[in-house]
């Protein structure tokens, strides 16, 4: 008769907790093998084993989201990037958007003249370290454009020729688009 209060307290435990309860290491009930307290320390070790696979599951969710929030700061990242290279061919079509491409592109500019890290990049590894990745050193450029487009580093004279870039390729556009918007007021007033 003794094996029936025995098999009650091991029915719906897993495979680990039955271990653990064959060897005695039940928790706080290491002594006690009978009754209602046998019973207890069975139903608290399954407590605490849901509850460690519960937690588990939850850290690996929150562990995903913080990896989906860097990686849609990579593609938020590279898709201001390519506003700031190429927003000029934008505004040229829809001129009320100069009014955010400009600061983006002066940030852009003043970026890569400084040598100043973007807060998007900051932002980033926080992302990854609290999804339990690591994070790199350098900025978005260096880490993810340089190596596809460049196979040395990035030193300081090359990030001033882009930044050079950057700003003679829209100071043309821009130029343009005042010399098209003076052609259009004297279009205008001559009529």
């Amino acid at each position: 008769m003794a094996a029936a209060p025995r098999r009650n307290a091991l029915r719906g435990m897993s495979e680990l907790d039955i271990t653990l309860y064959n060897q005695g290491k039940t928790p706080d009930c290491a002594s006690s093998r009978g009754g209602w307290l046998e019973q207890s320390c069975a139903l608290l070790a399954i407590i605490q084993h849901e509850y460690h696979e519960v937690t588990h599951i939850m850290r690996q969710g929150i562990d995903m989201l913080y990896r989906i929030a860097a990686d849609g700061l990579v593609l938020s990242h590279l898709l201001f990037i390519l506003f700031v290279l190429f927003g000029g061919l934008l505004v040229l079509k829809w001129h009320h958007l100069a009014w955010w491409h400009l600061p983006a592109a002066a940030w852009g500019v003043i970026v890569e003249v400084f040598h100043l890290t973007c807060p998007l990049t900051d932002w980033e590894n926080l992302m990854r370290h609290a999804a339990g990745q690591t994070g790199y050193g350098g900025g978005f450029i260096e880490h993810y454009v340089w190596p596809i487009i460049y196979p040395a580093g990035l030193t300081p004279t090359i990030q001033l020729g882009l930044g050079s870039v950057v700003l003679a390729i829209n100071v043309l556009i821009y130029l343009r688009l005042i010399r098209l918007w003076k052609l259009r007021h004297l279009a205008r007033s001559g009529q």
